[in-house]
């Protein structure tokens, strides 16, 4: 119960710019070391959309999400170097993995159930949106492991948006456009 209370006033303060308030909720609950990631995704998730939004800090957003994202096994390179391979080489395993799926088979697949990959998607969704805005070189990785768990553990509402996003990059990358 008092978790969700700090939850709640964190969110409550940040919708009302009680920047100090809900910096001193965040860390009520951050500091529970007891407490699983899970546990803390509410505060998370209110601390990303003020990073992102109210403070126009989109690039803390991300740096935030690929820490929480890695709790959950999705991991990113930390190198712009490696960034830029891993980008290719995304580019290239995603078009060769769709270029055998038709409609038919995206939409007979079965639905995400699991809530930890439900979480992960919803959190890689954020992490686009934020690298998106801060024109972070993780965006299209944040979209090739969106489409890759959807791929292996079926469609959740996040799925259109990976799939939309991923036909944007593969056309712009490689000058593919019948996907």
């Amino acid at each position: 119960v008092t978790l969700d209370l700090y939850s709640t006033a964190a969110e409550v303060a940040g919708y009302l710019g009680h920047t100090e308030r809900m910096e001193k909720c965040y860390k009520e609950v951050l500091d529970q070391d007891d407490r699983p990631m899970s546990d803390k995704l509410r505060v998370y998730n209110a601390m990303i959309s003020y990073m992102a939004g109210a403070l126009g800090k989109p690039h803390d957003a991300t740096e935030l999400l690929v820490t929480i994202l890695a709790e959950y096994g999705i991991r990113f390179p930390n190198r712009k170097g490696s960034r830029l391979v891993s980008t290719v080489s995304g580019a290239l395993k995603a078009k060769r993995r769709i270029s055998s799926i038709r409609l038919e088979d995206i939409a007979n697949m079965s639905l995400m159930e699991d809530p930890v990959h439900l979480e992960t998607m919803r959190l890689l969704d954020q992490l686009f949106l934020a690298a998106y805005l801060a024109k972070s070189d993780l965006m299209p990785l944040a979209v090739f492991a969106s489409a890759r768990l959807t791929l292996e553990h079926g469609l959740s509402e996040y799925s259109g948006t990976a799939f939309a996003s991923l036909a944007l990059l593969l056309g712009a990358a490689l000058g593919d456009t019948k996907l």
